[in-house]
């Protein structure tokens, strides 16, 4: 009787698995019969016990790390280059790290759990910009008719800082790369201003252009500190103004007494 009993029940529990759709913001604990009803994705050859599925639109990458005792899933659809993923303890099977990504842009609030489930600490992967991704998509849209959470658009979007600045470096591909240029654009993160644009014909060989580079090349130049070069002797900008301050003061001393003298002898 138990043992009839306990079948069913397991009978039961495979049942619901099957029939819960996944949803890996709600996938607290760890259960790979989630995917009883997803078809194996062949477009890659797993390593160990990695696994992969596809139903639909959507992948899902399973990538088990022993070293670390844990198991990674990966959401992620052929439409749209977001991509969802959550890591698991393989002890336990409690979820223990859920974050999202925009193409390869860690975006929004990244949560850190303890093996067994205690909310450990939280970040904010967007602190650093306050023009949001959302913003950002908006005034692709309006500017250069391009969707970016379409992959067939031909668009792509990173972030990068430097000595404490944020940066978008938006890239809109043409139909042919080789024969039409590149669109290279780089946008304040703060503001959403563009700073640079550059365009870049590329070749099979690699271009030998780096947009990033010229961008910050060009702002090295456009922060460089003005002078000025006068009598073989060159002077910054405080340094000019109080040299020609020294000349006229040299000169209206000159004026003042050439006049007085003129005055007095008439």
């Amino acid at each position: 009787m138990k043992k009839s009993i306990l079948i069913n029940i397991i009978i039961l529990f495979c049942f619901t698995c099957k029939a819960q759709e996944f949803n890996l913001h709600n996938m607290k604990y760890f259960n790979e019969e989630f995917f009883i009803d997803w078809e194996v994705n062949r477009q890659y050859v797993p390593i160990g016990d990695d696994k992969y599925f596809k139903k639909g639109n959507r992948r899902i990458q399973l990538l088990y790390d022993y070293n670390d005792n844990e198991v990674r899933i990966e959401e992620s659809d052929t439409i749209t280059p977001y991509t969802r993923w959550a890591t698991y303890n393989l002890e336990t099977k409690i979820q223990t790290t859920i974050g999202q990504s925009f193409f390869n842009i860690d975006y929004g609030i990244w949560r850190f759990y303890s093996k067994i489930g205690k909310l450990e600490r939280e970040i904010n992967q967007d602190e650093n910009y306050k023009f949001s991704i959302r913003q950002l998509i908006e005034k692709v849209k309006k500017e250069y008719h391009i969707n970016l959470e379409l992959k067939e658009e031909r668009g792509y979007v990173s972030r990068f800082n430097e000595n404490g600045k944020y940066y978008y470096h938006l890239i809109l591909f043409p139909k042919d790369i080789y024969d039409e240029p590149t669109q290279h654009i780089m946008i304040d993160g703060q503001t959403g201003k563009n700073l640079f644009k550059t365009d870049i014909i590329h070749k099979r060989g690699g271009s030998g252009r780096d947009p990033v580079y010229e961008f910050l090349e060009s702002l090295k130049e456009k922060n460089k500190p003005k002078t000025t070069t006068f009598n073989g002797k060159t002077y910054t900008e405080e340094e000019w103004k109080a040299f020609e301050q020294e000349q006229w003061e040299k000169y209206q001393a000159k004026r003042n007494k050439k006049g007085f003298f003129d005055w007095l002898f008439g």
